[in-house]
């Protein structure tokens, strides 16, 4: 009689979720973002000023209704300016926190269009502080228009929740700078004006949470009829997390059921998981169709669920596993209440087949999910 053989390809897929914590509010990294009655917190500097340019703090035009921070060139033909209102941000940045800029700008272009019109959001790195980087950018040249309507007024443009976390790859302070780049039109009485109002850079706390999954592999090899078998080898989860997570795991099968799916079987056979009633558990038995995992920590703080926890298992029998499932809910494998370094999760997968166990090649893939909160 031809021994039934099967082998098992096993993809261990993490899928990282990340619950954000807010570290602080706009204001705390912008000193002064809204330009509240002044533009205190705020230096300004000139690289270009032509007759008459200035930036400075704008009472009558605003988003709010506590002024705007204001650039303007001088009254005359191809007026220019080219400067800048900056400060040091008094919160380190990490190279992991997730960034957003938002703001309000309004453009003002008189007797004519301006020659030139950009205007640009820049940081210094805490290793290059003299170098700048644009982080947002806008090149656009008005027709001929009026100024803000008021304050508050009507008439700006809304940059919302920008991402720009990946300028800000390194740990450390940084500098944050509203730049000017004006030339007025070619016109005695030309003038290129720009407002900044109710600006923020936003900054939450990066993910803190590591997981991945060694080996991404497995096979059982050739399996017969008379043995329980394992997988040639086990499959280490290990977690990283700043706080409590958890890790789920979920089974693909053949998209209906849990367990090995027979690819390569003419009846498109399938070993279901853990047996063929879909137990929470039950005791491979060899010459008996069954399919599931167990897992083992010594990691202090992460507790398994007893539906796959070793020494649970164990009272039942060496080859007691959990079974796995395909609905939409995974199932918890493994949790903390609090942080843990470089935590192990050991998982053994084994599986029995039968004397009517269609010979062929087995598969499957299994998703574990790890999630911080």
């Amino acid at each position: 009689m031809q021994k039934p053989t099967f082998r098992l390809i096993l993809i261990l897929l993490m899928v990282l979720t990340i619950a954000l914590v807010v570290k602080a509010n706009p204001a705390e990294y912008l000193n002064n973002p809204s330009f509240a009655g002044g533009i205190t917190g705020w230096t300004v500097g000139y690289v270009g000023q032509g007759a008459g340019s200035i930036i400075e703090y704008d009472g009558t035009y605003c988003e709010d209704s506590a002024g705007s921070l204001k650039g303007a060139t001088g009254v005359g033909k191809k007026i220019i300016l080219q400067g800048f209102a900056e400060q040091t941000i008094g919160i380190d940045i990490n190279s992991t926190d997730i960034v957003t800029l938002s703001l309000n700008y309004h453009k003002r272009s008189v007797t004519g269009p301006a020659r030139l019109f950009d205007v640009k959001a820049q940081i210094a790195k805490p290793n290059t502080p003299t170098v700048w980087d644009d982080i947002w950018s806008n090149t656009d040249i008005p027709a001929e228009n009026g100024a803000p309507d008021g304050c508050p007024g009507t008439g700006w443009t809304a940059v919302s929740s920008l991402d720009v976390s990946t300028y800000f790859d390194e740990t450390g302070t940084y500098k944050f700078r509203w730049y000017f780049d004006l030339e007025a039109a070619n016109d005695a009485l030309g003038q290129a004006l720009m407002w900044f109002d109710s600006t923020s850079l936003d900054v939450v706390e990066g993910p803190s949470l590591t997981c991945s999954v060694e080996p991404s592999f497995l096979s059982f090899g050739t399996l017969t009829i008379g043995l329980v078998s394992e997988t040639t080898d086990t499959a280490t989860t290990t977690i990283t997390s700043g706080d409590a997570f958890y890790l789920t795991i979920h089974d693909w099968g053949n998209g209906t059921d849990p367990g090995l799916y027979g690819a390569t079987t003419t009846g498109q056979d399938i070993i279901v998981s853990p047996n063929a009633a879909k137990d929470a558990t039950t005791t491979l038995q060899a010459g008996i169709e069954g399919y599931g995992i167990r897992a083992a920590t010594t990691t202090d703080g992460i507790t398994l669920t007893q539906r796959y926890r070793t020494l649970y298992l164990d009272i039942w029998g060496t080859n007691t596993v959990g079974g796995l499932n395909t609905t939409s809910t995974a199932i918890t494998m493994a949790s903390s209440t609090g942080a843990v370094t470089d935590g192990k999760v050991v998982i053994t997968h084994k599986a029995a087949i039968s004397a009517s166990t269609e010979i062929g090649d087995y598969k499957d893939t299994i998703i574990y999910t790890c999630y911080s909160y």
